[in-house]
């Protein structure tokens, strides 16, 4: 019997997740103010209930139910909540490959298929980590065996979520404040966070 030829497709991985640094799912209280940080991963916050106010880089935002934030390695961001505004969060820091050739930090307002990988992740969070829904200083633990397949699904859906933000481009993006005081604001956190170890004079 002659043996057929056979064709193959080859298929790339486009993003890849490789570690997680933090994932919370949180309530941030009314007047909640976090003074910034920056670091060398991806951070991801989408808005589950409520509003915030965010910063990325010399941008400022406001964020509200569907809404989420990607922040860049090294962009410098903080987060706060209005007076009587409580603000329900879900948040993952993470690095891998593929990221920096496909998607922008900012603002995003995410669909319905989008926001079904949201709800699948968290639906995992209760056996694979502890502390999940402390605070957001708390160190990630994981409590369930590494080769557990609910770490591979929230990967898979975190993937899945960033391909198809990096495939509606501009078209899921939101645009930054254009009000000055906020602008304001958020140039002025910036300067300070920059210069924190300078003298004032």
């Amino acid at each position: 019997t002659v043996m057929e030829a056979y064709h193959s497709v080859p298929v790339y991985s486009l993003f890849s997740v490789r570690r997680f640094y933090s994932i919370y799912h949180l309530t941030f209280g009314s007047d909640y103010r976090f003074e910034g940080e920056r670091h060398n991963f991806w951070e991801f916050n989408y808005v589950l209930r409520g509003k915030a106010g965010c910063t990325s880089g010399e941008n400022i935002y406001r964020i509200e139910e569907g809404d989420a934030m990607l922040q860049t390695p090294n962009t410098f961001h903080n987060m706060w909540t209005d007076d009587n505004e409580q603000c329900e969060m879900f948040i993952a820091s993470f690095d891998g490959s593929g990221f920096d050739n496909g998607l922008k930090g900012g603002k995003y307002k995410l669909n319905d298929e989008e926001q079904h990988s949201i709800q699948a992740i968290l639906r995992e969070l209760p056996p694979l980590f502890r502390g999940y829904n402390c605070t957001e200083f708390t160190p990630l633990e994981s409590v369930s065996s590494p080769g557990d397949v609910g770490y591979q699904i929230i990967k898979s859906h975190l993937e899945l979520l960033c391909l198809s933000l990096s495939r509606r481009g501009k078209a899921a993006r939101g645009t930054p404040s254009s009000d000055e005081l906020a602008l304001c604001y958020a140039r002025i956190s910036l300067f300070l966070r920059e210069h924190v170890e300078s003298a004032l004079t």
